[in-house]
């Protein structure tokens, strides 16, 4: 159970400071040909809005170890925040962003499965 929160948390610490980095440094997520416009520094904090407070409640969680509903859910939930990151990202043709995405709804979601069954 160790290595299932360790890895988890890793990715959680990654979408918040992804977070942080996108308001910071906006370019990062556009495609070299993209301009910051206001609805980029937009988008840059909505994400981050999101990203840090999940990531933060999520790390505190996996510090606490809990197990059953509460970790699953947990699970679940970035799992899906992830998912709905990936699709954001291949609308956008965001490479990085699509796959980082997708790599972390798959390991939340397993994760779930894997604390769900244990």
């Amino acid at each position: 159970m160790t290595a299932v929160l360790i890895l988890n948390a890793l990715l959680v610490l990654g979408s918040g400071v992804s977070g942080v980095l996108g308001v910071l440094r906006p370019t990062l997520v556009l495609s070299p040909a993209e301009v910051v416009t206001p609805g980029v520094t937009f988008f840059a904090q909505a994400y981050a809005v999101r990203a840090v407070p999940l990531s933060a409640v999520a790390l505190v969680l996996f510090a606490a170890r809990p197990e059953g509903v509460a970790l699953a859910a947990m699970l679940v939930l970035l799992g899906l925040v992830q998912a709905g990151d990936g699709v954001i990202g291949f609308r956008r043709r965001i490479l990085g962003m699509t796959i980082a995405s997708t790599v972390g709804a798959v390991v939340h979601l397993a994760s779930a499965v894997y604390v769900a069954a244990a």
